[in-house]
C-alpha cells in the first residue's frame, strides 16, 4: 500500500476539497464497528493474518489515516463526539446519562436539514444525546417484524438494504449509519466466566488460542488467549457484518455514489483499553473510500486526526454548510493530498463510566509522546471499568499473588498516578511511565504546557487542575465536586426510576413469613470488581427486630431497552423495571460479567443463633434458544460493612440450584410475554452473630447462551425461634 509521504503532489489531481465530481447529491454511509482495537485490523498492521478480509479490501479502495484517535474510549460519550463536533465537556455526554436539554446540531440534523433521508441500526440510543431523536428510520427491527439479533452478519445485510429502499421510497439520498456490535462483548462463543459455549453466530473464520498475537500491554498467558480468540474471532464475525453491508450496496447500484466512512469507537474490551487514554484506548482504523472523488490504497502517516474533526470533515466532502459552534474542525484537504499545521498532536478525554463513577483523566498525544493527568488518582481511590471483570483481568488478579511484575500492572489499573508520560513511538503499549525521568523533563515540560493552553481554549473544567497540578488541596476539591455529581447522577435515576415504579405494599404470608414481593430494595449502582462501594452498603431496608436488607447486582453487558430495564455501570438493579411489575431485579443470562441478583440480611435482632429458611421464585423472559439455563443459589456470611469484601472468591456454598428449559417454539426471537416461573429453595443453619450479614446471590451458570432475561419475583424469609 502506498505510503502518504511518497504523493504530497496528490492535490493536483484530486481537486479542491469536497469536490463533487458528478450530478446528485452523494450518498453516505457510515459503518463503526464496537470495541476493535486498530491493531486488529489488517490494513492497520494487524499480526494475526485473515482477520479483516471484507475491511482490508475496502480500505485498499480508500485513504486510511495512521495516526487517527477517538477522544473518549467509552461507547456512549465516544460516538457522541463523533456525531457533534464536541467534546464531552462542552456536549455534556460525559457518560451513559441522556441530555436532553441539548441544543448543538447533530449529524441528524444537519443531513436532514440538507435533503438526506438519515436511517440508522445499532447502538441508537449511544449515537444522539438522548432518544429517540431524529433518525428517519430505526433499523433493529427487521422488515417482518423480527428483533434483529446484534450478532448475525446476515441481519445486516437485511437493514442495509431496508435503509436503501426506505431512501428511495422517500426520494431521497441516503446517509446510513450501520454500527456493528462485534466486538463488543459477548465475545463469541465466550460466556462470561471465560468459558466456551454455543453460538449460532459462527464467524466465518474461528481463531484459535495458539494463533493469536497477545498485545504488549497485556500478558501472556492461557487464560489471556483464549479470551483473545474469542476476540478475534468476534473481530471476523464483524468483518463479515461489513461484507454483508458491502453486497447490500453493491446491490442497489449506489456503490459508486456513496462516501463511505469506517472506524470505531474506540479499542478491545480489555484491561488498558477501554475506558482508559493509552494509545490503544483511542486508536481508530479510520477510513474514507470514494469512487472516482477520494484517492485509492493510500495510507496519511503525516498527519494526526481526531474524532471531534469527523462531522465538519462529512460536511466538507457533501458541501453541507457547517453551522459553527463546533471544538473539531475539517481535515477535508488531506483526503484530496493536502498538507495542514496544527495536527501534530490530539487531545483524549475521559470523564464516567456508565454506572456515573467518576475517574476524570485527560491526554494529549503526539506521534512520539502521550502525557496523562488522573487527577483522581491519590493512592487510595480505585479505578473500576468496563474490562474488570473480563477473565483476563481476573486472571490478572490470580497471577498478582505470586507474581511481582503482573502485581505491579495491576496496581497501575487500579490506582493509576497522578501523572503519566510514555514514548509512544517506542513503547505503544505504554508499559514505562518516563514521569520521573529526569532526560525527559524537557518533553512533558512541553506537552503540559500545550495541554493547559488547548484546555483552557476549550474550557475543559481540569484545565486550572492540571495547571495547579502539584496542588493537592485543589485535586481534592476538585475531586469531591466530581463526586458531588455522581451522587446527584444516581439520585435521578432512582427518582426517575420511582416515579415509573407504582408502590406495592409488603405482604405478610404463612404467619412468619416477609414476603418481599414488588419492594424497592436499595441498589448497587456500581459493582465493578465484584467489590462495593461503602455507602451503598449501608443502603437499605429495616425490618423491624429482623434484618437490613440491601441488594447486590452482576454487571451483565446486555441493555434491551425494548423491556424498559434501566442500567447504571452496566450493573441491572433490584427495582429495576423489566417485563413483569412484580420483578425486583433482571440480569441478562450469557453476557460479560460473572452475573448475578442477590440480597444482604443483617442481623439485628440481638440473636446470635438463628435457623433460616429461604425462598427464591425467579422468572424468565425471552430465551432465544431452546438450551437450558442453570441458576444456583448461593450464600455467604460476612461481618465487613462497607468494603469490598471478595465476593467472587471460593467463600460462597451453594445451596440449591434450578433448571429451566428455554421455549422453544419461537427460537429466533425474544418471546414477548412468554415466560417461566421457577423457584429455589434452600435452608441453612448458621451462627450468624448480631450485626453480622449473610449473603444470597442467584447465579446464572451459564449451560447456554441463551440470552433470556432472569427476573427476581419475589423472596420470602422464615427466622425460626
Amino acid at each position: 500500500m502506498k505510503n502518504r509521504g511518497l504523493i504530497a503532489g496528490l492535490s493536483l489531481v484530486m481537486g479542491s476539497a469536497g469536490a463533487v465530481q458528478q450530478t446528485g447529491q452523494p450518498n453516505c454511509l457510515i459503518i463503526t464497528v464496537d470495541d476493535m482495537s486498530a491493531e486488529s485490523v489488517g490494513a492497520f498492521g494487524c499480526k494475526l493474518a485473515d482477520t479483516t478480509p471484507n475491511i482490508d479490501r475496502l480500505a485498499a479502495n480508500g485513504m486510511r489515516f495512521n495516526y487517527a484517535h477517538v477522544v473518549v474510549a467509552n461507547c456512549m460519550p465516544s460516538r457522541n463526539v463523533m456525531w457533534s463536533g464536541l467534546y464531552p465537556h462542552h456536549s455534556g455526554v460525559e457518560g451513559f446519562d441522556p441530555v436532553p436539554s441539548a441544543k448543538y446540531p447533530h449529524l441528524v440534523d444537519l443531513m436532514k436539514s440538507a435533503g438526506y433521508f438519515t436511517a440508522i441500526r445499532g447502538k441508537i440510543s449511544h449515537s444522539t444525546p438522548y432518544t429517540p431523536y431524529g433518525w428517519d428510520a430505526e433499523l433493529d427491527v427487521l422488515p417482518d417484524g423480527r428483533k434483529a439479533d446484534r450478532k448475525n452478519a446476515e441481519s445486516y445485510g437485511i437493514s442495509a438494504r431496508e435503509g436503501i429502499r426506505l431512501s428511495r421510497e422517500a426520494g431521497k439520498p441516503f446517509c446510513l449509519m450501520m454500527n456493528l456490535s462485534d466486538p463488543h462483548k459477548p465475545f463469541y462463543a465466550q460466556a462470561s466466566n471465560g468459558e466456551t459455549i454455543p453460538d449460532p453466530n459462527v464467524p466465518s473464520r474461528v481463531f484459535t488460542p495458539e494463533e493469536v498475537p497477545v498485545p504488549g500491554f497485556l500478558f501472556d498467558d492461557p487464560v489471556v488467549r483464549k479470551e483473545l480468540a474469542h476476540y478475534y474471532s468476534s473481530v471476523r464475525r464483524a468483518d463479515d457484518c461489513v461484507g454483508e453491508i458491502l453486497a447490500a450496496l453493491r446491490g442497489s447500484g449506489a456503490e459508486s455514489n456513496t462516501l463511505i466512512v469506517f472506524l470505531s469507537d474506540h479499542g478491545m474490551a480489555l484491561p488498558f483499553s477501554k475506558t482508559q487514554v493509552y494509545h490503544d484506548s483511542t486508536r481508530t482504523p479510520l477510513f474514507f473510500v470514494w469512487p472516482g472523488h477520494l484517492p485509492e490504497d493510500i495510507a496519511d502517516d503525516m498527519h494526526m486526526v481526531s474524532t471531534v474533526d469527523l462531522l465538519p470533515t462529512l460536511l466538507d466532502l457533501l458541501q453541507i454548510s457547517n453551522p459553527g459552534g463546533m471544538d473539531g474542525r475539517s481535515f477535508a484537504s488531506l483526503l484530496h493530498g493536502g498538507r495542514e499545521g496544527g495536527r501534530d498532536f490530539i487531545i483524549k478525554e475521559y470523564s464516567e463510566n456508565a454506572a456515573a463513577n467518576r475517574n476524570p483523566m485527560r491526554a494529549i498525544q503526539t506521534m512520539d509522546d502521550l502525557y496523562i493527568f488522573n487527577p483522581w488518582s491519590d493512592g487510595q481511590r480505585i479505578m473500576f471499568s468496563a474490562t474488570t471483570l473480563t477473565p483476563t483481568y481476573r486472571r490478572m488478579e490470580e497471577l498478582a499473588e505470586t507474581d511481582a511484575q503482573i502485581a505491579g500492572r495491576l496496581d497501575v489499573y487500579r490506582f493509576r498516578a497522578l501523572e503519566e508520560l510514555y514514548f509512544v513511538s517506542s513503547d505503544p503499549d505504554c508499559l514505562k511511565n518516563r514521569i520521573d525521568d529526569p532526560e525527559a523533563r524537557q518533553r512533558l515540560s512541553k506537552l503540559r504546557a500545550m495541554f493547559i493552553k488547548k484546555m483552557t481554549e476549550t474550557d475543559d473544567p481540569v484545565a486550572d487542575v492540571l495547571a495547579q497540578w502539584t496542588n493537592s488541596p485543589v485535586r481534592e476539591a476538585f475531586m469531591c465536586e466530581e463526586e458531588k455529581l455522581t451522587t446527584e447522577k444516581i439520585a435521578k435515576r432512582r427518582q426517575k426510576r420511582a416515579q415509573k415504579k407504582p408502590e406495592k405494599e409488603v405482604v405478610m404470608v404463612s404467619g412468619s413469613y416477609i414476603n418481599m414481593t414488588g419492594k424497592e430494595f436499595s441498589y448497587m449502582e456500581d459493582f465493578s470488581s465484584l467489590g462495593v462501594v461503602a455507602s451503598d452498603w449501608n443502603d437499605g431496608i429495616t425490618i423491624p427486630g429482623v434484618y437490613m436488607i440491601s441488594s447486590i447486582t452482576g454487571i451483565p453487558a446486555r441493555i434491551n431497552s425494548s423491556y424498559g430495564q434501566h442500567s447504571a455501570g452496566g450493573a441491572y438493579h433490584m427495582g429495576a423495571e423489566g417485563s413483569s411489575d412484580r420483578a425486583l431485579g433482571w440480569l441478562t443470562t450469557g453476557e460479560i460479567g460473572q452475573s448475578y441478583i442477590g440480597v444482604r440480611f443483617r442481623n439485628q435482632t440481638g440473636t446470635d443463633d438463628l435457623i433460616l429458611k429461604y425462598k427464591f421464585v425467579l422468572e424468565q423472559w425471552g430465551a432465544r434458544n431452546s438450551n437450558q439455563e442453570m441458576f444456583a443459589l448461593q450464600y455467604k456470611i460476612h461481618s465487613v460493612n462497607g468494603t469490598a469484601n471478595n465476593l467472587n472468591s471460593s467463600s460462597w456454598k451453594d445451596l440449591g440450584s434450578a433448571t429451566v428449559p428455554a421455549d422453544s417454539s419461537r427460537p429466533e426471537r425474544y418471546i414477548d410475554g412468554n415466560s417461566h416461573q421457577f423457584s429455589i429453595e434452600g435452608t441453612v443453619s448458621v451462627q450468624l452473630k448480631n450485626n453480622q450479614f449473610i449473603t444470597f446471590r442467584i447465579i446464572d451458570k451459564y449451560i447456554s447462551k441463551g440470552n433470556a432475561m432472569v427476573g427476581l419475583d419475589s423472596i420470602s424469609l422464615f427466622v425460626e425461634p
